[in-house]
């Protein structure tokens, strides 16, 4: 008998620890059971956050076509600025005349700034296109504006 008692109590420790060992694991999974049970509100909330920036997408694109809608009735008007009955002021505001070059290859190096890489000289280049040195159709010169809507 006192042999089996031996035995038994070299068991005891082995046993608390085992025991102690289940009640932290029990914890353990308790929390990450819990940290599941939000696994639905965490992927809802993602998908509701992707909705939302597909949405704010989707009106900037709106705003830039309605904008531009706008601006282009104006000028075909010949309107450049008006008052809206609330005194919103909706004007067209151009932008400085800008050097477009629609392709870098027609233009001779001597227009290029040296660099480690080769980079157009807008200036320069616009600056010999207004003297006639450079004459291809696809360098020109071009006008921009914006629609701007101001609110009370």
């Amino acid at each position: 008998m006192d042999s089996i008692q031996t035995n038994v109590e070299g068991l005891i420790p082995n046993i608390q620890s085992l025991s102690l060992t289940q009640i932290q694991l029990s914890g353990q999974i308790a929390t990450l059971e819990a940290e599941l049970s939000n696994l639905p509100e965490v992927i809802r909330i993602e998908k509701e956050l992707f909705d939302l920036k597909v949405q704010r997408k989707e009106a900037e694109n709106k705003e830039i076509e309605l904008r531009n809608q706008g601006k282009d009735m104006m000028m075909m008007n010949n309107l450049k600025e008006f008052t809206t009955l609330d005194g919103t002021v909706v004007s067209i505001q151009f932008t400085p005349w800008a050097l477009v070059v629609e392709d870098g290859a027609v233009i001779p190096d001597e227009y290029y700034k040296v660099k480690t890489t080769r980079d157009l000289d807008k200036k320069l280049v616009k600056e010999a296109f207004n003297e006639g040195k450079i004459t291809d159709p696809r360098v020109y010169i071009q006008k921009d504006c914006k629609l701007n809507i101001k609110s009370k």
